[in-house]
This record gives C-alpha cells, sequence and structure tokens, in this order.
C-alpha cells in the first residue's frame, strides 16, 4: 500500500509539474499579447523611446513576473529592444532556430526544453502589418518554486486523505473484524469458565459470523452433552444410595425372621 501511495503522489507531482507549466504559458502568453498592442503603436509612430520603456519596466518587474528577459526583435530576427541593453541589434534569428521560426509564425511560438517544459514564448506583435516579434524566456527559479508550492499543497492534502482514509478503515475494521472478534472470544472464555449457557451474537453471513455459528453450536453440544452426563450421574447416585440403604436393612435385620438383629 505504501509503495502505491508513493507512486501515485510521483504521478500526481508529474500533472502538477505539468499543469503549473501550463499555467505559466497562458500568464506570460497573455502578457506578451497585452503588450503587443502599444508596442505596434509606438512601432507605427515611430517613438522608439517608448519601446525601451516597456521593455526597461518589464526588467524592472522580471522577477515577479517570472522571466529571465524580454526582447523585442524585427522580421530578421534583429533585436530592437531587449531588457539587457548590451544585446541591443543582435542578430538573434541567425544562430537561434527558434528565434528564427517565431519571427515567421503569425500565432504565439513555444520553445519546449526538456520534459515539455515551456523554455522561451514569442508573440507577433502586428497592427494588421506585422512589426516584430517579442520574445520573453520563462525564470525556471520562479517555476520550480511554484511547482514545490503546489507539490507541497499536494502532499499534505494526500496526506491528509491518507490519514483519514487509514482512520476510517481502523474504524470499519474496528467494528467489523475487531470487536466481534474480541466478542467470540469472550464468550469462548465464559464457556471454557463453565458459562455453558453463554452465545455469540450472530450479524451477516461472513467468516465471523460462520465462527460464532461455530462457537454457538459447539457450547450448545457441550451443554447437551453435561446434561446429559448430570442426569446418568444423578440417575447412578440414586442407584447407588437404594442399593447402601439395601444392604443396611440386610446387615441389621435377620434374614428368616425379619426382625433387626444384634447388628441393629
Amino acid at each position: 500500500m505504501g509503495v502505491a501511495v508513493v507512486l501515485s503522489l510521483l504521478v500526481l507531482f508529474q500533472v502538477e509539474r505539468r499543469a503549473q507549466a501550463h499555467d505559466d504559458v497562458e500568464r506570460i502568453t497573455a502578457l506578451l499579447a497585452t503588450l503587443s498592442a502599444p508596442m505596434s503603436i509606438a512601432m507605427v509612430q515611430g517613438r522608439d523611446p517608448d519601446l525601451d520603456t516597456i521593455v526597461s519596466e518589464l526588467n524592472r518587474r522580471k522577477k515577479s513576473l517570472g522571466v529571465r528577459w524580454v526582447a523585442l526583435v524585427d522580421h530578421e530576427g534583429v533585436v530592437l529592444a531587449h531588457s539587457d541593453p548590451d544585446r541591443y541589434g543582435q542578430r538573434l534569428g541567425i544562430l537561434d532556430p527558434f528565434v528564427a521560426h517565431a519571427v515567421v509564425t503569425p500565432g504565439p511560438a513555444i520553445d519546449v526544453q526538456e520534459h515539455d517544459l515551456p523554455k522561451r514564448i514569442a508573440v507577433p506583435v502586428q497592427s494588421g502589418v506585422r512589426w516584430g516579434t517579442l520574445i520573453a524566456e520563462l525564470s525556471t527559479d520562479r517555476f520550480e518554486a511554484q511547482v514545490g508550492e503546489r507539490q507541497r499543497r499536494l502532499a499534505v492534502s494526500a496526506f491528509v486523505v491518507a490519514t483519514t482514509a487509514l482512520l476510517l478503515l481502523a474504524f470499519v475494521l474496528s467494528n467489523l473484524v475487531i470487536r466481534p472478534i474480541r466478542e467470540i472470544a469472550r464468550i469462548a472464555q465464559r464457556i471454557a469458565g463453565g458459562d455453558l449457557l453463554a452465545r455469540a451474537p450472530i450479524h451477516g453471513h461472513d467468516e465471523i459470523a460462520l465462527m460464532a455459528h461455530a462457537l454457538n453450536e459447539a457450547a450448545r453440544r457441550l451443554s447437551g452433552h453435561t446434561e446429559e452426563l448430570e442426569s446418568e450421574v444423578a440417575r447412578r447416585t440414586d442407584e447407588l444410595r437404594r442399593a447402601n440403604e439395601r444392604l443396611e436393612r440386610l446387615a441389621i435385620t435377620d434374614g428368616l425372621t425379619g426382625l433387626f438383629n444384634h447388628r441393629y
């Protein structure tokens, strides 16, 4: 049973890990999609400082948002704005297959790493015309912390459920198995002590009921045999008493006259 519980928890942990990854993908995708609108307007109007302002704000809040960095690239994968200013102007699409794929994908793109966990998410920046692509790399630290918290809650819930189930099982065993067996043992001790009229209660038709029935049948037969034996002993005792009385009369009377003799 313990092995089954551990295996079940491991499976549930994996499910929780995937669920957290799915939640992170939806959250970051929604965030990037929300930012793509003002970014597209800024690009249409040529307000490059607004792009830097948005990216700088993301960089300031990246820890709470759960991202490592955010970058805005054009259709060739060239960095137009980045949370790391030193990476401005880099051509990411040449060396990075995901960036090359993201800049031509009409919808959101997800870079999946080991165990199907999301690594980066890309969302197109467009307003009728595609102006660029917004890319964010997820923070594994925040992800692992959230997964750990979900797994802790799951472990606590599993412990509570398992404890409740064990208590319920113990209660059921106590009422359906242990208590009837103790009652049978107590009746057996009474019978062994000479109380042949003691009988065990019979509930249902299970093995314990069969035990109680067998004990009651044995007590009934033993009681019958005891009564027969006591009856036989009483009859033999009465016969012995009458025989002694006859012997006593013969011993104190004369056999010819029927009178008392000198022994009387």
